[in-house]
């Protein structure tokens, strides 16, 4: 696993376990939220995709 990869995951774990954007970014070494921005839409696509997997309920 590369170097870049590994802090991909990394941001997406801890995005996906619920640490915000700020966070995220201080430990990945960012110096801004702007560099950490595309791992938070990474997860939103990942939580999006997780929804619509869900099965359809009948009420």
């Amino acid at each position: 696993m590369g170097w870049h990869t590994a802090l991909r995951t990394f941001a997406a774990w801890e995005l996906e376990n619920g640490a915000d954007i700020y966070t995220a970014a201080k430990l990945l070494g960012h110096k801004n939220i702007k560099q950490a921005a595309k791992y938070a839409q990474a997860a939103d696509k990942l939580r999006r995709s997780a929804v619509e997997a869900l099965p359809s309920i009948k009420l």
